[in-house]
């Protein structure tokens, strides 16, 4: 996660918040910036890849 990241966030936040919730916003701030990272690296599926991968667990 980057400063920048948290430093954006930080506004969005309620004046009293609790840790949890705290801890749950970065955890998806830190999320939805490797999923981003992985995009950008070209580490993704297809939704027919998806697909296939999800056919083969019942199997």
């Amino acid at each position: 996660m980057t400063k920048r990241a948290l430093q954006e966030a930080i506004p969005d936040l309620p004046e009293q918040f609790s840790i949890d919730e705290l801890i749950e916003r970065l955890l998806i701030i830190e999320k939805v910036e490797n999923g981003r990272r992985q995009y950008q690296t070209g580490q993704t599926l297809t939704a027919d890849q998806v697909r296939e991968r999800m056919n083969q667990w019942g199997k």
